[in-house]
């Protein structure tokens, strides 16, 4: 499930990266000090 709704923007649907990566089984690590998103796969 989602944690917000996806939305459209100029004809393109965005969805959280974290949804997205979760569910294809990848990892997602934030690093809040150097503002990075890590996804292992």
């Amino acid at each position: 499930m989602l944690d917000v709704p996806a939305n459209v923007i100029e004809g393109r649907t965005m969805v959280p990266l974290r949804f997205v990566s979760e569910n294809m089984d990848a990892k997602v690590e934030w690093d809040g000090n150097a503002k990075i998103v890590y996804i292992y796969y």
